[in-house]
């Protein structure tokens, strides 16, 4: 379904962006090292919690790292994410829940969001990531920072849609930690994946 070797140079570009080494990798997600050397050097596409190991132990989305899949492929997807069964990764700013996080070459990247952040990390922080992105508050208050406008703040059924390459962050403003559905959508025909450089840039620095 996807190229191994395309697979392998994903989680070594990935790797060498975190500046981490073979056997750092290895410690922090306890997949061995000559696991994670056959993985980049194309020898085997290893399994899906191998997969998913290595992308939260470099703090990114699984699908920055699986290849995007051809669009034969996509025509007749449908994936279910139970209660509670998103593929989860927590960071200082916020907890998320990747929904769909098996479903390969979606273009949208569906998260829900626990907002923990009660100040402003520094704008150099912030995320950025081509495309558009689609907040929607289930329940308490949040204020929306971008790098063009005033703070926005957006309550339980409220929403707000905008582009995503501005700088922006979420801060919490209720005495509950907010929740909100975050909707992502990369742009272009070269588009690898539904959330290329959305962790890159955002997950890995909050």
């Amino acid at each position: 379904m996807f190229d191994p070797e395309e697979l392998g140079a994903r989680i070594r570009t990935q790797r060498k962006k975190e500046g981490l080494t073979l056997a750092e990798l290895s410690q922090r997600s306890g997949v061995a090292v000559s696991t994670l050397s056959k993985l980049e050097n194309g020898q085997t596409t290893g399994s899906v919690e191998t997969i998913f190991k290595i992308a939260r132990a470099m703090q990114v989305l699984v699908d920055n790292i699986f290849p995007f899949a051809p669009a034969e492929l996509t025509n007749g997807r449908l994936l279910v994410t139970r209660r509670d069964g998103g593929e989860r990764l927590a960071i200082e700013h916020y907890d998320y829940q990747l929904h769909a996080a098996g479903l390969i070459g979606k273009r949208m990247a569906p998260l829900y969001m626990a907002i923990k952040a009660r100040t402003p990390p520094p704008i150099d922080e912030w995320s950025t990531h081509p495309g558009e992105e689609f907040a929607f508050v289930i329940s308490g208050l949040v204020e929306l920072h971008t790098e063009h406008y005033a703070p926005v703040r957006i309550g339980a059924g409220e929403s707000v849609y905008f582009d995503s390459i501005m700088k922006h962050c979420y801060v919490a403003l209720s005495d509950e930690e907010p929740k909100l559905l975050s909707v992502c959508l990369s742009e272009g025909s070269a588009m690898k994946s539904a959330t290329e450089n959305l962790f890159a840039s955002a997950v890995s620095k909050p």
